[in-house]
């Protein structure tokens, strides 16, 4: 679907709202709520579908494959990923309460999120409900449902680049190692899928992603309905971008680094740079 290029529309309160909070969200334990030990937070304004589709997502043949013991429920729409907010460690639950709270009803998710070792390349991973979070994926992806049953069976979904770049193979087994705490595991490689979510190399099921070790709650996906529009067709990196002036503002008030003033830019990209409890200015 491509995007309509035009002057971001913004309702500059709720942004307001949500970098208050991304000022306070960390770890859940304890120790972890003063400034200095809070779990360090990226923000993220992930593309929207564009006029440069993902690659075709593709199965393992059928007569290889178990049953699913859940199935896995029906597209009913898709949602557009704005705002993706990514912490180290588990997100406190009240944090991510509030999050939630600043999207439509229905609108937020929170997964895991983390990093695992296939054939001794560290990838990005994800752990997560596959009825709930196909509704955030790229067109063509969030409609395949063999994908999503496939994670629903315990096996394993790649993105194209990451198979690519891996030599892994549709159909056959992948040796998982965690890059942290975990166990390693064996999964099968049911399907290659792209869902144009950040750090999604690797999709399995929450029960694996917990073996694994991928701690919860550590990634929000937020869609913002009507209220924002970024614009991502024109604010890819490389380039100086259309993000408007007063989004740009509001961020970097609150304590966050701009990718539009990086020497490779990425004007899509928040990223936290100090925790603050009121903006500056």
């Amino acid at each position: 679907m491509p995007v309509e290029s035009r002057r971001p529309v913004v309702r500059f309160a709720r942004w307001t709202a949500l970098l208050g909070l991304v000022a306070v969200t960390g770890c859940s334990s304890p120790a972890a709520q003063a400034p200095e030990a809070a779990s360090p937070l990226k923000v993220v304004a992930s593309p929207v579908p564009s006029s440069s589709p993902v690659a075709s997502p593709a199965a393992a043949p059928d007569q290889a494959r178990a049953s699913v013991d859940m199935p896995v429920r029906a597209l009913t729409k898709r949602l557009r990923p704005d705002v993706l907010v990514v912490g180290k460690a588990t997100l406190a639950p009240d944090a991510v309460k509030r999050l939630v709270g600043l999207s439509p009803a229905g609108g937020a998710l929170a997964y895991r999120s983390g990093t695992v070792t296939v054939g001794g390349t560290q990838i990005s991973a994800i752990g997560v409900d596959p009825s709930t979070f196909r509704s955030f994926a790229a067109a063509g992806t969030a409609e395949a449902t063999a994908v999503w049953e496939s994670i629903a069976r315990g096996e394993a979904v790649a993105s194209h680049d990451a198979a690519k770049q891996l030599k892994l193979v549709l159909g056959k087994d992948v040796a998982l190692a965690p890059s942290a705490k975990g166990t390693a595991a064996i999964r099968r490689l049911g399907a290659l899928a792209t869902t144009g979510v950040p750090g999604s190399d690797l999709i399995v099921d929450d029960a694996t992603a917990d073996a694994l070790g991928l701690p919860q709650a550590t990634a929000v996906l937020l869609t913002a309905g009507k209220d924002v529009d970024m614009d991502a067709a024109t604010n890819y990196r490389g380039i100086r971008g259309t993000m408007h002036p007063e989004v740009v503002n509001i961020f970097t008030r609150w304590g966050l680094r701009w990718g539009g003033d990086w020497k490779y830019t990425d004007p899509m990209h928040f990223e936290l740079a100090a925790l603050l409890d009121s903006p500056k200015g």
